[in-house]
């Protein structure tokens, strides 16, 4: 596995330990790595330019488990060294020994700036425009490509996970960057769906795409709900203790073309999820090839959030909001 260190990954490696053989690629030692010693895990040490520690990390492998990826959205040729030629140097070590399954955790914000004639997007729509997209988006879709073409010429066993907007304890950058938000202006924005999965629904995703032999050479979408971003924002907000405010839906939508104009004005590019243009990504792939059943609906999972944060603030001596 790599991204054992992320959101994402860490969380599969927790998910998958009580039942798999497990090795994790970090990148310098750690209190997480460490911990993952003594537990049994096998542990290397390098990243996705080593080829050495790739080597070793796919050793004896059947299944491959690629989460890390520069999230940043600036900087295209750092992005293209990890997210694309960093994926393609795993993957090529994967083939080399033998793996029969290489699961490429991807990013539904491939298909920001992709045309479409309506809102819902299934995986057999290609995603167009890439040179509108931003350099995590762009290069997360590089990455599939080279999977896709390794596959074609050399033999790659192969699943692409396009997972929608993951919510969950210990939440990844776009929960922070909503919480953040939040905490300077207490305001839920958005009367546009999104689509959104929480975090143990992905992880059973992921496990049992890995073991579906129906699942190889396949794209999977994986989301669950869809909810108004306004309505999700105020749930991030009651759970930091920040009750955010509606705006009336002119202001509502001219803020959010606004943000969006600006956005496109100072970087060129579309934001990774649109704030003005509905879009469904059905899961139902998923559901049709292995299985997949999501289980976990926003009531329970916010409350599993808020009793994170509970113990976090308890753990750390900070006064708890909620």
């Amino acid at each position: 596995m790599t991204g054992a260190s992320g959101f994402i990954g860490a969380a599969l490696l927790r998910h998958l330990a009580p039942r798999w053989s497990l090795a994790a690629l970090y990148r310098r030692r750690d209190p997480g790595s460490e911990f993952w010693e003594r537990e049994g895990c096998r542990v290397v040490y390098g990243d996705l330019d080593d080829q050495k520690a790739l080597a070793a990390l796919v050793r004896d492998a059947d299944v491959v488990f690629h989460c890390a990826a520069r999230m940043a959205k600036d900087d295209l040729a750092a992005s293209q060294r990890v997210n694309v030629a960093g994926t393609e140097r795993l993957a090529r070590a994967a083939l080399a020994n033998g793996v029969a399954r290489f699961i490429y955790v991807s990013s539904i914000s491939v298909y920001a700036a992709t045309r479409r004639a309506g809102p819902t997007i299934t995986e057999d729509l290609e995603p167009a425009n890439l040179g509108r997209l931003n350099a995590y988006s762009f290069t997360k879709y590089q990455g599939e490509l080279r999977v896709r073409g390794l596959a074609a010429r050399d033999g790659l066993g192969y699943t692409i996970v396009r997972p929608t907007n993951v919510y969950g304890p210990r939440s990844g950058p776009w929960f922070l960057q909503l919480e953040r938000l939040l905490r300077r202006v207490p305001v839920a924005i958005g009367d546009v769906p999104i689509d959104v999965v929480y975090l143990d629904d992905l992880l059973v995703a992921l496990q049992e795409a890995a073991l579906s032999s129906a699942a190889v050479n396949q794209t999977f979408h994986i989301g669950h709900q869809v909810v108004r971003l306004r309505d999700f924002i105020a749930l991030v907000g009651e759970v930091v203790g920040r009750r955010a405010r509606r705006l009336p839906a002119a202001a509502d939508y001219l803020l959010r073309a606004a943000i969006e104009h600006g956005y496109r004005l100072a970087t060129g590019k579309c934001m990774s999820m649109s704030l003005t243009r509905p879009a469904f990504y059905p899961h139902t792939k998923a559901e049709r090839t292995f299985g997949y059943a999501p289980r976990v609906g926003l009531q329970e999972g916010f409350g599993a959030i808020a009793e994170w944060y509970r113990e976090r603030d308890q753990r750390e001596g900070r006064r708890v909001a909620l």
